[in-house]
């Protein structure tokens, strides 16, 4: 068992990830009565900065 506190990890985020992350915020805009939000959360309009092949 490793000793002293744990370091966290965090590794740089890449295009592949943004459905992965969109995709459950734009389930509780859809499903949820009273969203703070009414636009849904999709990979482009998530990341206007990449590439336009998203």
């Amino acid at each position: 068992m490793p000793s002293g506190p744990a370091k966290d990890q965090v590794r740089p985020g890449a295009e592949g990830y943004l459905t992965e992350l969109t995709d459950p915020y734009g389930r509780y805009v859809r499903e949820t009565a009273l969203p703070f939000d009414t636009t849904l959360l999709t990979p482009r309009n998530a990341a206007p900065d990449c590439s336009p092949t998203l």
